[in-house]
């Protein structure tokens, strides 16, 4: 490997969980005032400084109990659904194993190599679930564009209403309250599975 494999890999560290386009929305340019949850004042801050964690997105790769919990997961009877959800699982698996790599071959690639894996590794870990979100909103975009400007017709054509439904189900699904509460749900129900 050469050092050009990996010099052109950003390292997303800033993770949004609340889009700063949709945040502009209330913007004073990039300025938005809110009322901060932590003493109810009035405060001011950029939209791109807003509703950001450092590493919100980081995956860990996942091991067999993950994939067969995920397996597990309820989904329609809709081929289309069952399709999207084995090609989301399959896309994630390899995500997982670029994290894994630089450990896999830890003692028999050369340091060099080794090194330019684990700029891979990292990439995948902070990249691949931000990069999945960004895909799910600019899908939605012209569609809240619309939808801003009072137009909701534009819901009529099923592709923007799926595009749109999609936006707000993950949406809803990504704040850091509801990561935290899944994963307390998560450890919860490990618990009674393996004690139970």
């Amino acid at each position: 490997m050469t050092s050009k494999t990996t010099d052109n890999l950003e390292i997303i560290k800033k993770h949004h969980y609340v889009w700063a386009h949709y945040l502009r929305q209330w913007a004073n340019g990039d300025d938005i005032w809110y009322i901060s949850s932590k003493g109810g004042n009035i405060r001011r801050d950029s939209i791109y400084g807003r509703s950001q964690d450092l590493h919100f997105y980081q995956v860990t790769p996942l091991d067999e109990h993950d994939i067969q919990f995920i397996e597990r997961l309820p989904t329609s009877d809709s081929p289309i659904v069952k399709k999207f959800h084995t090609s989301q699982l399959d896309y994630f698996k390899k995500i997982s194993m670029l994290i894994k790599t630089p450990e896999i071959l830890k003692g028999v690639a050369k340091e060099e190599d080794l090194e330019e894996l684990k700029k891979i590794s990292e990439w995948a870990s902070n990249n691949s679930l931000e990069k999945t979100y960004t895909a799910i909103e600019l899908l939605a975009r012209p569609v809240m564009d619309e939808l801003w400007k009072g137009n909701a017709s534009c819901l009529d054509i099923r592709s923007n209403m799926v595009a749109f439904y999609n936006y707000l189900a993950h949406q809803l699904a990504r704040t850091r309250k509801m990561r935290d509460r899944s994963f307390e749900l998560m450890k919860k129900s490990i618990k009674i599975t393996s004690y139970g």
